[in-house]
């Protein structure tokens, strides 16, 4: 592999009892990245390989804590070179299914139905202008019974937040503080699974910033419903925004011009909520984004305790919360271009540790999209070396010539989407995962074999 396209720096201060261990691990992950949406046996390029990888992940020879850890302080080295930008740590929990298998030892289930399979809790760090860096804490979990739906949702609202499976939202809150030093600056953005007042009320206390989707209507303390009075108070901005595709309800990528309403609430604790650590009000800020044309029914109801002053403020706090839908393509390329509910073992623990390590692929991967896309006129250098791109330029050319005086970014996105199967016609816009990381595994196929082209 192009030493810039390694992992290795992905796994700072990761320790072996043996060197030649490290070196065993970089060519396993060397392969997976190769080859993500293959198969460990594919990707590993033999019975033999493939079962020496597992036997690896089985051994102990590195624990999922400590893999965790070096990913960890890795993303946040990297965050350490952007003092002057504040770091968007964002949470999400995607569900991975492994269908009806029923020889995995270990493995439980991840909803109300048979199908076996685990969730995984993931916060990914990434900057303002939308570039990812890498993944700051995840967690997995599979519950040893199906979920269970016979509870009420009253019953459920007055069990201890460390009985719920919620809680993992404040955990990964904790954990960012602890293992993220003070002088990064940063913003936690959670959906509407983090709207609950324990969450709220910790980052208080941790002087944590947080931004986050509101699915509850709380009563505030004037006496009002939350929704209701953010409606009510006067539009103080409009600005235009780019909506991602939206795949389950068939909408495609656009722009859509968006009116927003801000005001500063105070929230009080539950009832229900007798723990004396929680806080008995919280004064927030609320903000509600909606479309200005009153056909179209997108809209947002937005909390944050970070500085909303000016129309500038709550611009910035938009736009960062648009960034949210960076763990989701996270979540589409771990499960569609690394096809992690596809790979095979007889072991939760090794599915638990195999999720986590191509989940670091998943974000290389998406990171290399978006620098393309965010950065296009930076030197492709940035990723490979003069041979290289020079042979992604004429294969994917179909020339023997290099006629290009500089070599950026853009153009070797062009490249890699039209050997991942893009036609490279200006109709095709701007190239995506998909086409990215379709032309990745090609291009590795003939670094591994340049030597014997002609």
């Amino acid at each position: 592999m192009t030493k810039n396209f390694s992992l290795e720096n992905n796994f700072l201060e990761l320790e072996f009892s043996d060197k030649r261990l490290k070196k065993r691990f970089f060519k396993i992950m060397d392969a997976f990245f190769n080859e993500p949406g293959s198969s460990i046996l594919s990707a590993c390029g033999s019975r033999e390989q493939a079962k020496a990888a597992y036997r690896f992940f089985a051994n102990d020879t590195c624990s999922y804590e400590e893999l965790r850890s070096s990913i960890s302080k890795s993303t946040i080295e990297k965050m350490l070179h952007l003092p002057k930008e504040k770091i968007l740590l964002i949470q999400d929990t995607t569900s991975i299914s492994f269908g009806n298998r029923k020889g995995i030892d270990g493995m439980g289930y991840y909803c109300e139905s048979e199908q076996k399979g685990m969730l995984v809790h993931s916060c990914i760090a990434v900057t303002q202008a939308g570039i990812p860096l890498g993944l700051v804490f995840q967690e997995s979990f599979t519950r040893k019974e199906q979920k269970n739906k016979t509870e009420s949702k009253e019953q459920r609202k007055f069990r201890p937040i460390e009985e719920k499976e919620s809680f993992r939202w404040l955990s990964t809150l904790r954990e960012c503080h602890i293992r993220i030093p003070n002088e990064v600056s940063k913003l936690t953005i959670c959906d509407r699974e983090g709207d609950f007042y324990e969450l709220f009320s910790d980052a208080e206390k941790q002087g944590e910033r947080f931004l986050i989707r509101l699915t509850q209507n709380r009563p505030t303390q004037e006496g009002k419903k939350l929704f209701e009075q953010l409606k009510s108070s006067p539009v103080k901005g409009s600005l235009v925004l780019q909506i991602g595709r939206n795949p389950k309800e068939h909408l495609p990528r656009r722009k859509v011009k968006m009116d927003y309403h801000y005001e500063t609430i105070t929230i009080k604790k539950p009832q229900r909520r007798k723990e004396e650590h929680l806080k008995n009000s919280l004064t927030l800020t609320g903000i509600y984004v909606h479309e200005t044309t009153p056909k179209e029914n997108l809209y947002w109801y937005l909390i944050t305790n970070d500085k909303v002053i000016t129309a500038s403020d709550a611009e910035e706090q938009i736009r960062n919360y648009i960034q949210r839908w960076k763990i989701e393509r996270f979540h589409y390329v771990l499960k569609s271009g690394c096809k992690i509910e596809e790979k095979q073992s007889r072991s939760y623990e090794t599915l638990r540790q195999l999720t986590l390590l191509y989940s670091v692929i998943a974000l290389q991967i998406l990171n290399i999209t978006y620098v393309g896309q965010l950065c296009p006129k930076l030197s492709a250098e940035l990723f490979l070396d003069e041979e290289e791109w020079k042979l992604l330029y004429c294969v994917a050319r179909k020339t023997k010539q290099f006629s290009k005086e500089n070599y950026l970014v853009e153009d070797m996105l062009y490249d890699l989407a039209v050997l991942g199967g893009r036609k490279g016609t200006p109709s095709d816009g701007t190239p995506g995962v998909v086409s990215v990381w379709k032309g990745l595994e090609k291009f590795f196929i003939l670094l591994e074999y340049k030597d014997f082209l002609v």
